[in-house]
This record gives structure tokens, C-alpha cells and sequence, in this order.
């Protein structure tokens, strides 16, 4: 295209139909990335757990004055290793002990455990497909039936 030559219908045309053809090609690939990436969503129960919030807010004064403390991590085998202790430092043994291991940005590989005491207080669970980078853990103990410990922890898998 020459500089001195006049700009004709069919030159803005085309520039037109360039520029909106490249915002549609990014905002396509935007809706793709959108849609098939994280939904957003945290619990399935939204509603009934924001109904039952001081059920949780008295939970968690129960879990408060008990004083328990647990410590998570991936062991040499591939496995999470969990230990719950009280107060004082003693083992917690005896709980029913299911947790979520969850990769926030990647939820397909989020996994559901259920770990087996192998000794009074320390708990351990087979896991697959840990990548390197950042975790969210979500535990939950039980005992007789009644929730009686919920911890989320952070955990990092170097590469």
C-alpha cells in the first residue's frame, strides 16, 4: 500500500473485518480457557452451609478448647502421613479420618483418602498422581460418628 494512495471502502473493510476478527479469536479463546478451567465452586451445598453457619462457628470453639494439632506431609514412599496430637503433646488415636487432597489449579486431580491408624495417633493414606506445586489438604476426623476435628492445610511438593 502506497502512502499517498487513497484510502478506498474495500481497505477499510477489510481493516474492519481484521480487528474484529481478532477480538473474536481472543475472546473465543478466553470462553474456552473459562469453561474448561475451574468452576468456582468450593462445597456442592452452598446454601445449606451458610443456613448452618453458627452450627460451624460452635464446631469450631468445641475443636478450639480441645486444643489438638495436627501435622501433615507426603512421606518417602508417596504417601501423606498425618499425625494428630492433643494439648500436651500426647497422640490422638482412635479417629476415623477422611480427607480431600485437592490441586487448586487443577481439580482433576483432586483425590479422596481415607487413612488407616498404623500406630496411636499417626495415620497415613496411599496417594496418586502428586505433581510438583502447591495442595490444599482437607481434613476431617471423626469419632462415634460425630465430626470432632477439621483442619485445612497447605502443602507444598517440590519439583
Amino acid at each position: 500500500m502506497n502512502l499517498n494512495s487513497p484510502i478506498t471502502g474495500r481497505t477499510v473493510l477489510l481493516s474492519m473485518l481484521a480487528f474484529f476478527g481478532v477480538i473474536f479469536a481472543v475472546n473465543g479463546a478466553f470462553l474456552y480457557f473459562a469453561l474448561s478451567s475451574f468452576p468456582g465452586m468450593s462445597t456442592q451445598h452452598a446454601y445449606e452451609e451458610g443456613v448452618a453457619y453458627n452450627q460451624t462457628l460452635a464446631r469450631a470453639a468445641r475443636q478450639q478448647a480441645v486444643g489438638w494439632v495436627s501435622e501433615v506431609a507426603f512421606d518417602d514412599n508417596g504417601d501423606i502421613a498425618v499425625r494428630i496430637s492433643n494439648r500436651t503433646g500426647a497422640a490422638v488415636g482412635g479417629l476415623d479420618i477422611a480427607a480431600l487432597l485437592m490441586r487448586p489449579a487443577q481439580n482433576t486431580l483432586d483425590q479422596k483418602l481415607t487413612l488407616v491408624e498404623v500406630q496411636p495417633g499417626h495415620y497415613r493414606s496411599p496417594v496418586s498422581k502428586v505433581i510438583a506445586g502447591r495442595w490444599r489438604f482437607e481434613l476431617s476426623a471423626r469419632q462415634n460418628g460425630e465430626q470432632v476435628y477439621f483442619k485445612v492445610h497447605e502443602l507444598t511438593v517440590p519439583q
